[in-house]
């Protein structure tokens, strides 16, 4: 029986997994990638941050731990500001205490931060496996998938998936405090490449609409990023609004 079974490779469940080195752990992860919503994707030449955009990473432990720990990870600033907008599309300075912090990434992609924590973290990692349900037995847990077969066995659970994907697997005797938090929200991500340069008004890496009434909540410019764009050419990511979203989610 294991110690601990991490269903999630994401940023933190790897990090989970890190920090229990000497104990007996396995990693379970319905994809092929690592990082979660850390995610990149490259389409024609661009590389795409779609999910998470950039991590701020200011002095301190946060900072400090990827420096002794993932030294050759070579993490570049994103250049400008972020900017907002209101349900009419007027695009506005937005505020410079919110937006101090230096917006980091990585030269081929958000999700190098993912490839890296797993080739540190000292345990196996099984992925393209669902876990479907897990069980309580004598001593703990066993994991199956969706044909019922048993995965493994644990004394204890890590979930680093968000919550309404945990509920599904849990019993529902188990939910307790967690049936109550916040609803999560399905949003679509877009991915624009242009094979010219799109030029904007002013110097500015992304938008966020302020008010909540756009039909987009966010784009931003992987032009910003040094590397992710050849030359002569321009990168859009665009976020719709949740609303939006689960009116047109069938759509084709």
């Amino acid at each position: 029986m294991l110690d601990f079974a991490i269903i999630g490779a994401g940023v933190s469940g790897l990090g989970a997994a890190i920090e229990l080195k000497g104990r007996q752990v396995e990693v379970f992860e319905k994809s092929r990638g690592f990082g979660g919503r850390a995610a990149t994707r490259e389409i024609d030449g661009i590389h795409f941050d779609h999910g998470a955009n950039y991590l701020s990473i200011d002095e301190g432990s946060l900072g400090d731990w990827l420096s002794e720990n993932l030294p050759n990870l070579q993490k570049q600033k994103v250049a400008g500001a972020i900017w907002t907008f209101d349900a009419k599309g007027e695009l506005k300075p937005g505020d410079p205490n919110r937006d101090a912090s230096t917006k980091w990434t990585f030269t081929d992609g958000i999700n190098s931060l993912g490839r890296a924590l797993a080739k540190i973290c000292p345990h196996p990692i099984t992925r393209e496996i669902r876990v479907a349900k897990v069980e309580p037995v004598d001593g703990g847990w066993q994991i199956l998938d969706d044909e019922g077969k048993v995965l493994a066995q644990a004394k204890q659970l890590i979930f680093s998936t968000p919550t309404p994907q945990t509920l599904e697997i849990l019993p529902k005797s188990f939910h307790g405090p967690a049936a109550a938090t916040p609803t999560y929200f399905r949003q679509f991500a877009v991915m624009l490449a242009f094979d010219q340069v799109i030029e904007f008004p002013h110097n500015f890496y992304a938008g966020l609409n302020s008010d909540r009434q756009h039909r987009i909540a966010w784009f931003s410019r992987e032009d910003c990023k040094p590397g992710r764009v050849p030359s002569g050419r321009s990168g859009l990511v665009v976020q719709l609004s949740p609303d939006w979203t689960a009116e047109n989610f069938e759509m084709d």
